[in-house]
Parts: structure tokens; C-alpha cells; sequence
């Protein structure tokens, strides 16, 4: 009896670890999947890493619904937080290994297509598993291959996972690829060129792919993909590109062209804005241009600087909270001081500053009553569509 006991304390605790790994279960609780039989296919997400914190317990991002609506089951895998332990070469490639089994368990019951996805750490297992396994499409989000807190915004930071996005972008087995780079990365500072050599390479693969990154949308920050401006804005696009029946040209595809639909940096040349030629040097010649930027509502809003009578005037159009439509205008004296734009209204006052270390723009505003606010801007100049 004892030596029973003890083989099924074994099994149990032998088969513990593998069940509490990792748990596949459907990407929100309130949308019932499809089935192979009827979905235009699934797609896999994984989730990000944060120190100890649980991601597993998070839904994916919003934009994901839009393409559940769309025809496509979406599913996701959670990892226990003690799988994580061993790095990106360890536990990492164990997850992707995990994803591989999913894949070929969707295919097996039936899916004719597999999308992968996922965030940050999320991000770069569905590079490596898109590498080992044919799929239909890639989505990876701010790819990272984990790094330490302490190494935010440097180089260290940013070496390995810029290069495994390069290598896994150059021998990925997808038909499609839609990687999202948000401007300013706070994991990625020290590789600013990450879309454009994205782009270089998808292009000269042949491959159909839509670069949402830095010259294309204007999402913001590591996280840039969970914000609202992401599912309002870009997740039709997304799901136009992906849709299996539209079958898209080798190379760069771009919302605002190709019946993808159209981005928010392109509302900002309806606006019908006059940017202002500034004095001769340098430094004022980087605040020449639109300027734009969103909320998390979104709010959204363009801004330039125009000619005055006696200087200059801060012109900046608004969104209604939840629109994309520039509905609201705003005109504000402004002077060049020092190296910032500078706007003072009797209960107010507006700033636009750049910091060239962190190559951030920032829109930012004081009510003279203690509150205050900042706004991340993204320079927009007049271009062909996905130029």
C-alpha cells in the first residue's frame, strides 16, 4: 500500500509541473469560438513578461476583438509564472516549443490558417515559432527577448531582441507579416531604425506585410499596441490585410491606400494645416511640420505652428473623446523660447518641447491650478500614402 502510495505521489507531482505551465484557454471569456468548420482560421497569442507579475491572467489587447468579429477564433496560451525562469534560451524557446504543439494542434483539428501573436516577450515567441513552423501570418507586438529593468532604454537592453526581430523577419515561414513598432519603444531606444530595416527586409523578401512603426501610425510607448487608438484606428486596417480573400501585392501594404483603411497621421494633411517656415538653424527647423499625437481615449490631435501677425500662433486640432475625426480647433499666441515652443494664455500654458536624448516630442500643458498634463508627439511630414 505504501509503495502505491508513493508511485502515485510520484505521478502526481510528475505530472503537476506540465499541467500548470502552461493552459490554453480562448482569448476573452465573453466570445465563444467559431470552430475550424466555420472561422476563417485561429489565432495564437502570448503574452508579455513582467518581472513576477502575472500577465497570464490579462485577455489580449482590444484589437483582437476585431478580428474575432471578423471570422477568426482566437485562443491564448498562459504561462504560470514559474515557467519563466531560465532566460530567453531556456524559457523562452521551451514557450516556443509550446506554441509549435498549438500550432499543430490547429491544424490538425481543422484550422486553415494560423495567425501567431503576441506582446513584448510574447512578441519575439511568435517570431522563433513563425521560424520552425508554416503559418498563415505574424502579428508580433514590440518584440523584446526579456531583459532586466535596470537596462531600460539602453543599448544591452535592445541588442538581442532587435536582432532576433531582424533574423526571425529574414527566415520566417508566414504569408503575411504585420509587425507593430511603436515610436519610442522605452525597450527599444537604442534601435530607432527597427521599421525601417523591418520594411527593408520584408520587401526584399517579397513577402505582403503592413509596418505599423514609427512612419506609419502614431502609437506610442512598449504598450502602444493596448491602447484604444490602436482598436479604433488601425484594427480595421489590420483585419482588411488579413483577410484571406483579398489577396495583397508582395511588399509594403499601407492604411489609407490599397482599401486598407486610413490612418490617423493622413488626417492631419486634411486638416488643411500651414506649417510656418521657421528662422534659419538647425534646432527651429525641427519644430517645422505637423505634429500629432493621441490620447488613450483616443483624443486625437494634430498640431503645427502657423505665421502671425505679430509671430507665431500654436494651431492645434482636437478630436472629440472616442472619435478620430479632428473636429475642434484651437488657436494659441506662441513665441520660440530658448529651444521649446512656448504658448501662454491667461489660465494656461502650452509647451512643445523635444529632448534629442530620448527623441521624444512632448505637447505639454499647465492650468495654473496645479494640474498638468503631456501628450507624446509624432512629427508628420506630407508624403505619398506609405511612402
Amino acid at each position: 500500500m505504501r509503495g502505491m502510495l508513493g508511485l502515485a505521489t510520484a505521478l502526481l507531482f510528475a505530472a503537476a509541473p506540465a499541467f500548470a505551465q502552461y493552459e490554453v484557454v480562448q482569448g476573452f471569456d465573453d466570445l465563444p469560438p467559431k470552430g475550424p468548420g466555420s472561422a476563417l482560421g485561429i489565432v495564437i497569442w502570448n503574452h508579455g513578461l513582467s518581472g513576477n507579475n502575472d500577465q497570464a491572467r490579462f485577455p489580449p489587447p482590444t484589437y483582437m476583438r476585431s478580428l474575432h468579429a471578423a471570422g477568426w477564433d482566437v485562443i491564448r496560451i498562459k504561462r504560470d509564472g514559474l515557467s519563466e525562469g531560465g532566460g530567453w534560451t531556456t524559457g523562452g524557446l521551451r514557450h516556443v516549443a509550446r506554441t509549435v504543439e498549438e500550432v499543430q494542434r490547429a491544424k490538425a483539428q481543422g484550422y486553415a490558417r494560423v495567425i501567431l501573436a503576441g506582446q513584448s516577450y510574447g512578441g519575439s515567441i511568435t517570431l522563433e515559432t513563425a521560424r520552425r513552423i508554416e503559418v498563415y501570418a505574424i502579428i508580433p507586438s514590440a518584440p523584446g527577448t526579456g531583459v532586466s529593468l535596470n537596462l531600460v532604454g539602453t543599448v544591452q537592453a535592445d541588442t538581442a531582441g532587435t536582432n532576433h526581430l531582424y533574423a526571425a523577419l529574414e527566415d520566417g515561414k508566414f504569408e503575411r507579416a504585420a509587425p507593430i513598432l511603436p515610436f519610442s519603444d522605452e525597450f527599444a531606444l537604442a534601435s530607432p531604425e527597427r521599421g525601417t530595416r523591418s520594411r527593408e527586409i520584408l520587401a526584399k523578401r517579397g513577402v505582403p506585410f503592413l509596418a505599423l512603426d514609427d512612419r506609419s501610425t502614431i502609437l506610442t510607448g512598449h504598450g502602444g499596441s493596448s491602447s484604444s487608438a490602436m482598436t479604433q484606428i488601425y484594427a480595421p486596417c489590420l483585419v482588411a490585410f488579413l483577410d484571406p480573400t483579398r489577396v495583397p501585392a508582395a511588399g509594403a501594404a499601407a492604411c489609407g491606400r490599397d482599401g486598407l483603411t486610413a490612418a490617423p497621421d493622413l488626417m492631419a494633411e486634411a486638416a488643411s494645416l500651414k506649417p510656418a517656415a521657421l528662422p534659419a538653424g538647425e534646432w527651429w527647423k525641427f519644430y517645422e511640420g505637423i505634429w500629432v499625437g493621441a490620447w488613450g481615449g483616443p483624443n486625437l490631435a494634430a498640431v503645427t505652428l502657423e505665421k502671425a501677425a505679430n509671430g507665431y500662433e500654436l494651431v492645434y486640432l482636437m478630436s472629440a473623446r472616442g472619435s478620430n475625426k479632428l473636429d475642434r480647433t484651437h488657436r494659441v499666441p506662441a513665441r520660440l523660447d530658448g529651444r521649446n515652443v512656448v504658448a501662454e494664455l491667461p489660465h494656461q500654458k502650452v509647451t512643445l518641447e523635444h529632448d534629442q536624448r530620448t527623441r521624444q516630442t512632448l505637447l505639454r500643458w499647465a492650468d495654473g491650478k496645479g494640474g498638468t498634463g503631456a501628450l507624446l508627439m509624432r512629427s508628420y511630414a506630407p508624403r505619398e500614402p506609405g511612402s
